[in-house]
């Protein structure tokens, strides 16, 4: 995968997330908009934790591990050394876009928007989804590595 196309899909990655997050903050001002029904509902929530409800890091902290994080995928993905598989390419600008789309967030408004609510786990949005696919595809990358003849490659 070409340099290209992972920052494309980054890009892409981020403008749909702020998209799905403005279309939240116009459309679900004290509403909710059942999915289905009991299971998944549409709801603005206004996150101004880390994670999960819980704060971990402070908004200085939250922008210093995201851009050491971006710059060690970056060093990693683009390494002349290593070669790296489609998963791996495709998981890290996912991981990306959801990182800098909730670090958008936190910078712009002061918090994360968040409007996927199903009634069994917490409320996310559209970059946490894309930061749990990354994770899974940059894992997957390194579960599923192909045998390399030279070991210190």
């Amino acid at each position: 995968m070409g340099k290209i196309a992972f920052f494309l899909l980054w890009f892409l990655g981020v403008f749909c997330d702020q998209i799905t997050k403005w279309w939240a903050e116009e459309r679900l001002q004290g509403v909710s908009v059942p999915v289905i029904s009991r299971v998944l509902e549409l709801r603005l929530r206004k996150n101004f934790a880390s994670a999960f409800g819980l704060q971990f890091l402070d908004r200085p902290q939250h922008v210093v591990v995201t851009v050491g994080v971006t710059v060690f995928l970056l060093l990693a993905l683009f390494s002349r050394r290593h070669s790296r598989s489609l998963p791996f390419f495709l998981g890290g600008s996912l991981y990306l876009a959801g990182a800098w789309g909730n670090l958008i967030d936190r910078l712009w408004r002061g918090y994360v928007v968040d409007f996927i609510e199903p009634s069994f786990w917490a409320t996310f949005n559209v970059a946490d989804i894309f930061i749990v696919a990354g994770v899974i595809g940059i894992v997957w990358s390194f579960l599923h590595r192909e045998e390399r003849k030279d070991p210190g490659l």
